[in-house]
């Protein structure tokens, strides 16, 4: 063993740029704004440590040594992950200042693939879409890819999705790139009752909550329409706005 660099610890190894031991203090903060981010780590100092190796501040003398890539103060990646308990990764960098959670970083986007999707990729056989999920990922150049999941966690179909580089071309250009999805998100059955309209708390309303995931950040636009039948009780006819509050449902009479 080299007794000139004992394997051990050293203190302080990564610094600040205060020269102070790198800790979760430069990184782990909350953020302020809505969904919260993280914010941007702070930068290792070049002195000691990795952010040293991966630098112009190099020592060792070595003729690879202008080979090593220069982290520019950050050597390191980040993850975060979404502000719940189920432990998914919402954000993750990579080593390189341009590469950090507020720079190029990789997207994690998690929902649901409606029956309509799941049909035409694998026919009826595939069965309810509630027993999938759909996950998008989007690299740091903007490209994204989506992947089915069963209830097993096993991925069962890929691809990429959103708009082509500017720099690419189609893979057909006779086959239209995109055709419109015509889906009924309450998943209603064929007596039309939807599971995922659910009274709420207080039963006095009905709630209705789903995740529709885009893979570009562009412009869409969301109509939203709603049919509701007529009401029917006993106690309604034409002068209803003159029904006493009182009266008793079997014969509501008017109040003079």
């Amino acid at each position: 063993m080299d007794q000139t660099n004992p394997i051990m610890f050293y203190p302080k190894f990564n610094r600040n740029l205060n020269g102070d031991q790198y800790s979760a203090t430069d990184f782990d903060m909350n953020g302020s704004v809505c969904p919260p981010l993280t914010p941007p780590a702070a930068p290792m100092g070049t002195t000691s440590g990795a952010s040293q190796y991966y630098s112009d501040q190099n020592l060792r003398l070595s003729p690879f040594r202008d080979l090593i890539p220069d982290a520019e103060k950050y050597p390191f990646s980040q993850v975060e992950f979404t502000p719940d308990n189920t432990g998914r990764v919402r954000r993750q960098g990579s080593v390189g200042s341009e590469f950090q959670l507020n720079g190029k970083s990789s997207l994690y986007l998690y929902g649901q693939p409606n029956q309509l999707q799941l049909d035409r990729l694998f026919g009826p056989e595939a069965g309810d879409a509630t027993h999938y999920k759909k996950n998008i990922v989007v690299d740091p150049n903007g490209q994204a890819a989506v992947a089915y999941v069963d209830m097993k966690g096993k991925t069962v179909a890929t691809s990429l999705t959103g708009n082509k580089p500017d720099n690419m071309l189609w893979l057909f250009d006779n086959v239209p790139a995109f055709s419109p999805l015509k889906v009924d998100l309450l998943n209603k059955d064929a007596n039309g009752h939807s599971a995922l309209n659910i009274p709420n708390a207080n039963n006095d309303a009905l709630v209705f909550n789903t995740t529709v995931l885009v893979a570009d950040q562009e412009e869409y636009t969301f109509n939203y329409d709603v049919t509701v039948a007529s009401f029917q009780d006993t106690c309604m006819f034409d002068s209803i706005c003159g029904c006493s509050p009182r009266s008793p449902r079997s014969g509501c009479r008017t109040s003079l």
